[in-house]
């Protein structure tokens, strides 16, 4: 996945950050998507658990970036926490799965849950 633009808008949405504010980890290789609470924005750099993003572009040199949570990446994070819980559950991993399967899956196991 490439590297998000940095235009003018997302500029924008890098500066208006803060503390406690939910953002989502975009992975350029690899990585299941995350969102994520912000511990703390100074100066240059906005920190969650043991990573700091630059403000200027919202990376890190890891390669993360921030990215605005959008129903797509709820999606995306709530199928991922699925297939972990499955892979728990019932010993299997979840990966050789189409996102249908693991819903259905977790239909049967868990109807008091909303997939």
């Amino acid at each position: 996945m490439a590297a998000p633009k940095n235009d003018k808008a997302r500029k924008a949405w890098l500066a208006g950050l803060k503390d406690g504010d939910e953002v989502g980890i975009q992975y350029v290789v690899g990585g299941d998507p995350r969102i994520i609470r912000i511990d703390s924005v100074d100066r240059g750099k906005i920190r969650i658990v043991h990573s700091s993003f630059r403000r200027t572009d919202g990376g890190c040199d890891c390669g993360h970036y921030l990215v605005p949570i959008s129903e797509e990446l709820r999606t995306k994070e709530r199928l991922m926490k699925l297939r972990y819980k499955i892979g728990e559950a019932i010993g299997l991993g979840g990966y050789g799965l189409t996102d249908k399967q693991i819903l259905a899956i977790a239909a049967i196991l868990w109807p008091e849950v909303k997939t």
